[in-house]
């Protein structure tokens, strides 16, 4: 099936509709629901279930659509939101609402509405008996109409109440045998519709929901587009109220959010607010460094021309030139007259004042280091040389050559005894 031209097409059509670019790279498990649909649908090839989903009002669409959507959730999932939630997002909400008595909170991809119901729980523990005196719009939305169906009835296994343990669920639920059903208490807060996500990104869509005061939207952007993301967190920003807060999955903020909605830390996680709603650090202006002043090329005097001088500034001390070494040197006469006198080395300096006799050599004290106490002997290999026996060479000789080829180096005796 998966090599069949008529699957890429049937790829293409879902990912168009449904936004879900998660399958972009997951054709076997695509082609696993597409060839469950084609046996419900009694289609025996591709290309006749392809030509049914070419017209976009065939009623396979909505059961195709429940099929490649990933129905996974559980009541109070991350569990740091919902302890927010519960200690500081909601009552400041409640608290800032009181005079009118209202709320609006809406949950995006509620799958089989846990996360929906889970915000009812928080806001009848909250607001007790008084929660009729209130008008509260908590609407869940999603695509497949199968799992808001199984919202609607608020009817599920032990493992969609997998993180509470048995004295909550006893609070909470009717248990029989294995299912439990929400109470009626916290089951008549939340409604349920079906919205395409993929709607609000379109310019021609009209605006619909809005001015909320709680939007979550969690675990249901990681199957869109990077770029399809992107613009359906801006649209859900515009649709808060001036106060509103947006909360995503842990795994879903993106720096390219930061475009289209503000930021906001709140009890330790990460919220969203609407574009421009929360003033930005302004930084500090940058004092620039004056410019530099341009070089100008260096021109040489004309030949013949006295040598310039430069006079130091009134008061400062007489400039050093070249050392004491140097100085002594001139002294001395050694190193040429004028200005194109031969420049010599330190060592060739020290050298030839040695040799005139304008530098003497003094005893160093004990302890000196090794560089120190080479100065002080400045003819030590000399006198190493002078020193050395005649015969020395010749057994340096002998030796390097019983290491090496004798026709080569045959042995010589300069010094013969």
């Amino acid at each position: 099936m998966i090599a069949d031209e008529a699957f890429a097409e049937v790829k293409a059509l879902v990912i168009a509709r449904t936004g879900h670019h998660y399958y972009i790279d997951k054709d076997a498990q695509l082609a696993e629901r597409v060839a469950h649909r084609m046996a419900a649908t009694g289609d025996a090839t591709i290309a006749a279930y392809r030509d049914r989903l070419r017209d976009p009002a065939d009623a396979e669409w909505p059961h195709l659509e429940s099929a490649v959507t990933i129905n996974e959730t559980f009541f109070f999932r991350f569990a740091e939101q919902f302890s927010a939630l519960r200690t500081t997002i909601l009552p400041a909400m409640i608290e800032r609402n009181r005079d009118e008595r209202r709320l609006r909170i809406w949950s995006v991809g509620c799958s089989t509405g846990a996360e929906a119901h889970s915000v009812a729980i928080l806001l009848a523990d909250l607001l007790g008996d008084g929660i009729a005196d209130w008008r509260i719009v908590l609407t869940g939305t999603d695509i497949d109409e199968a799992a808001l169906s199984a919202a609607r009835s608020a009817d599920y296994s032990a493992w969609a109440l997998r993180t509470m343990g048995e004295a909550e669920r006893e609070r909470l639920f009717d248990r029989s045998g294995d299912r439990y059903r929400l109470k009626d208490r916290y089951r008549g807060i939340a409604r349920f519709e079906r919205h395409n996500l993929l709607t609000m990104i379109d310019a021609a869509a009209p605006l619909g929901y809005g001015d909320y005061d709680l939007i979550l939207c969690r675990n249901v952007l990681i199957y869109f587009a990077q770029d399809d993301a992107t613009a359906i967190v801006g649209a859900l920003a515009r649709r808060l109220a001036t106060d509103g807060i947006l909360l995503l999955g842990h795994a879903e903020p993106n720096p390219g959010f930061d475009a289209v909605a503000d930021t906001a830390q709140v009890a330790g996680i990460l919220t969203y607010r609407p574009l421009r709603s929360q003033p930005r650090p302004v930084a500090p202006p940058v004092e620039l460094a004056p410019p530099l002043p341009a070089l100008l090329p260096r021109r040489r005097p004309p030949r013949g021309a006295p040598a310039r001088t430069r006079t130091a500034p009134p008061g400062s001390p007489p400039a050093r030139r070249g050392g004491p070494l140097f100085r002594r040197a001139r002294r001395a006469g050694i190193g040429g007259q004028g200005p194109r006198r031969t420049c010599l080395s330190r060592r060739a300096l020290s050298g030839s004042l040695l040799r005139h006799g304008a530098l003497s050599v003094r005893p160093l004290p004990a302890g000196a280091g090794p560089r120190s106490r080479r100065a002080a002997q400045p003819d030590q290999r000399a006198a190493r040389r002078q020193r050395a026996r005649p015969g020395d060479r010749t057994r340096r000789r002998r030796r390097h050559d019983r290491r090496g080829d004798d026709r080569r180096h045959p042995p010589r005796d300069r010094h013969p005894r």
